[in-house]
């Protein structure tokens, strides 16, 4: 006798406008996750988010009427919780330089594989249990620190900490793109509105200030390449 294989406790919805791929996809993914829902647009996936509230959304960027990305604003202007997965054709990966701030989980190239897929889906699974935040707005971190994304706030003990201006917008990139690997080119042109000179020492200096406000070891250094925020809470 087989022994029946459990299903995770998580809730997908996938949005796709090739029905044959939608189909393929959601026949696989219901073999291992509880509730898999469908649809070709962003109209109807809209209807499906509010009614059935799935915790993560794997969606096309090319669908007919309103675009992926368009769809990704509608919700992440009150829910910074709900993970999303964005799928993209080697010609669209330029509609990314939008996404900047809507805090994707990862985008990936299609055609996507099986193997590829499961493993955006446990980065996904793995923050959503990792990372604790209440009432879609405020990600409760460590050591009484929590970070507010709807005035962009360091908080330790119901106190805003003090930060500087770059110190400020660094974390709130960061925050917002969660264990996304940020080189030093990416973290200049975030601060910096001129690339005249390197600025690698200015953000060590500027890391090494701001690690004295943050909760322990949050913010990890990739070697020779940048940093990362990467935490359990």
């Amino acid at each position: 006798m087989l022994k029946s294989r459990k299903l995770k406790p998580f809730s997908i919805l996938y949005i796709e406008d090739e029905q044959t791929v939608l189909n393929k996809m959601v026949k696989h993914l219901s073999h291992h996750y509880q509730n898999v829902y469908s649809t070709t647009t962003a109209e109807k996936a809209i209807d499906i988010y509010h009614n059935k509230k799935p915790n993560i959304i794997i969606v096309d960027i090319h669908l007919p009427n309103m675009n992926g990305l368009e769809l990704i604003k509608i919700i992440r202007e009150n829910d910074l919780q709900t993970q999303i997965i964005v799928l993209t054709a080697h010609n669209e990966i330029n509609y990314l330089l939008e996404a900047n701030g809507l805090k994707l989980t990862n985008y990936l190239v299609k055609p996507i594989t099986r193997g590829t897929l499961h493993q955006s889906l446990r980065k996904a699974i793995s923050e959503l249990t990792d990372f604790n935040i209440v009432s879609n707005k405020t990600l409760i971190l460590k050591d009484n620190y929590y970070w507010q994304y709807i005035d962009n706030q360091l908080y330790f003990s119901n106190q805003p900490v003090e930060l500087r201006a770059k110190e400020q917008k660094l974390l709130t990139l960061f925050f917002n793109n969660i264990n996304h690997i940020f080189t030093y080119d990416d973290i200049s042109n975030e601060l910096w509105d001129t690339d005249e000179e390197d600025k690698t020492n200015s953000i060590k200096l500027i890391v090494k200030s701001l690690r004295k406000k943050i909760p322990h070891d949050i913010l990890m250094n990739i070697y020779g390449i940048g940093y990362k925020l990467n935490f359990r809470t």
